[in-house]
């Protein structure tokens, strides 16, 4: 038996994983949550620090935790952009994680936002926004438990936005008049 060839081709298999741009790799990363990414950093030493310069922060119900956010983004590279935010959110959810997550987004000029709720969560969006395209989707949410009551402000950047499974609320009349750039409307029941 030559275990020699073997051990030759997984070695070749490993270089080609090792070789692959970051963007790549990023885009990759982008289908977990990032606790699932962080952990794949134990794949390769290469990848021990590639999630700190994803594009794409994906955070699920268990990634809300104060601790965890907050090392993930201390420990982030705060020279890369962020192109995209996805938050999967439960109830009971750490309102100040979310803050420090969309805060870290806006501060990077994020340009897609998706939000999924759990029923009865309630979540305060607030400027500044810089977002062209939104998806916010629940089980039993309206919008105007969504923004919390308070007065949407004007987001100009915002050309596209998903609304799945939200209850339009008479409260919410001058909701749209708000997106002054808005093209692509998309209502899902």
């Amino acid at each position: 038996m030559d275990f020699g060839h073997d051990n030759l081709r997984m070695t070749a298999e490993e270089d080609r994983l090792n070789s692959l741009p970051d963007e790549i790799i990023h885009k990759i990363l982008s289908f977990i949550s990032l606790r699932e990414a962080v952990g794949a950093s134990v794949l390769s030493s290469r990848w021990r620090r590639i999630w700190t310069s994803m594009p794409y922060l994906n955070f699920s119900i268990q990634d809300l935790f104060p601790q965890f956010v907050s090392k993930v983004l201390s420990r982030r590279n705060n020279q890369t952009q962020v192109d995209s935010v996805k938050l999967v959110v439960g109830v009971p959810f750490h309102d100040e994680s979310f803050k420090k997550i969309l805060h870290h987004a806006f501060s990077h000029s994020i340009q897609q936002l998706s939000i999924t709720c759990s029923i009865g969560s309630r979540l305060s969006l607030y400027s500044p926004w810089s977002i062209e395209d939104l998806l916010l989707s629940t089980g039993a949410l309206s919008a105007s438990s969504l923004f919390m009551d308070k007065p949407i402000q004007d987001i100009p950047s915002l050309t596209t936005l998903h609304l799945d499974e939200i209850t339009l609320s008479d409260k919410c009349t001058d909701l749209f008049s708000k997106f002054t750039n808005l093209n692509n409307l998309s209502l899902c029941t």
